[in-house]
């Protein structure tokens, strides 16, 4: 009997299906096994001492860019923090007008210009009356008063005019006039220095002149209205409301009330030196309001450069929190790739 013998290559031939076996598993192995990266694809990335850097060419260009933005980022920051220092340290100052058809005027307290004990002869003041022009009533006793002062170590013989602490007095002096038409006018006298207290040279023939709020005792040694002796010495005033935001060495209070003058001297004729005329009216009836008011605040300072942030380099408050979120992953992988695809 025969034999036939077939080889391995016949039988390959001869079947089929191991034929198409072979090349599914062949199929097969290909699918799982890893695709290798395309040798010319250029670097996405660099590693440096293990870290991973992105370097491609327009991620040079960004780098630029940003450094670019970064740097007229921190010189704007710098200008707007300087402005709003200068700007808190400086607060701008406003004014305004409110015009009135009267005003009340200001306490007047007037003093001899030699402080000194008791038994100084030319210390001594005398209030010798007072003409309203606008009223037929010279003056109210409840509106005058003598007091002594003394500050600095010194004591000063004043007369005080419509210190009334309560403002709906109807003894409070009021003037519904300007000029010469509303004035109010108060005559003194003064004792004439003896020959020992002239030869001594510290006598001075005149008087301290101040303008203050009512039911307040004013500081007579930072005055500088003065009032000479054998003159009409007519004040012209101004009120004044100042609001401050600090207060200062010369304004404590915040809240101030003063009283500019403008003086004009008249001479009066037959006068001697021991007699002197004070006027006081108002210059306006419009009172000056002036307020300091700052023109910059932290919210502005922080809105102006959170706007340039956003405008130069595209940062808003959500992209900061997540770029802050990133970092962990940065030092954990080793790597800036995600942090940079964060912000660009």
């Amino acid at each position: 009997m025969a034999t036939n013998s077939v080889t391995p290559i016949e039988m390959q031939e001869t079947n089929p299906t191991s034929t198409e076996n072979k090349e599914r598993a062949t199929i097969n192995k290909q699918d799982v096994s890893p695709i290798k990266d395309n040798p010319d694809e250029p670097i996405q990335h660099v590693e440096l001492c293990g870290w991973k850097f992105p370097f491609k060419w327009y991620h040079i260009l960004t780098m630029i860019g940003w450094f670019i933005m970064l740097s007229f980022m921190v010189y704007y920051t710098i200008r707007q923090s300087m402005s709003y220092v200068e700007a808190m340290s400086k607060p701008t100052t406003t004014m305004s007008w409110i015009p009135a058809t009267s005003l009340t005027l200001p306490a007047v307290t007037v003093c001899n210009w030699n402080a000194g004990p008791s038994d100084c002869n030319a210390c001594a003041l005398r209030f010798d009356g007072a003409v309203d022009f606008q009223s037929s009533n010279n003056y109210n006793s409840d509106q005058v008063y003598y007091k002594e002062i003394e500050q600095g170590g010194n004591k000063y013989h004043c007369y005080v005019f419509n210190n009334i602490s309560d403002s709906s007095s109807a003894n409070l002096m009021k003037s519904s006039l300007i000029g010469y038409n509303g004035i109010r006018t108060f005559f003194f006298g003064l004792n004439a220095p003896t020959p020992t207290e002239i030869s001594s040279k510290k006598v001075k023939m005149g008087f301290i002149v101040s303008f203050h709020e009512q039911g307040t005792t004013p500081d007579l040694l930072s005055e500088t209205n003065y009032a000479l002796p054998s003159l009409d010495n007519f004040f012209m005033l101004t009120k004044v409301i100042t609001t401050r935001l600090k207060p200062t060495i010369d304004n404590p209070n915040l809240n101030s009330t003063k009283w500019n003058s403008e003086k004009t001297v008249l001479r009066t004729y037959n006068a001697d030196e021991t007699s002197l005329t004070i006027s006081v009216t108002y210059n306006s009836l419009s009172t000056t309001q002036i307020e300091e008011v700052y023109t910059n605040s932290i919210e502005g300072l922080l809105g102006e450069l959170a706007g340039m942030i956003g405008l130069l380099v595209g940062i808003d408050l959500l992209k900061m929190i997540r770029g802050f979120l990133e970092i962990p992953f940065v030092f954990k992988e080793k790597s800036t790739m995600e942090f940079w695809d964060n912000f660009n």
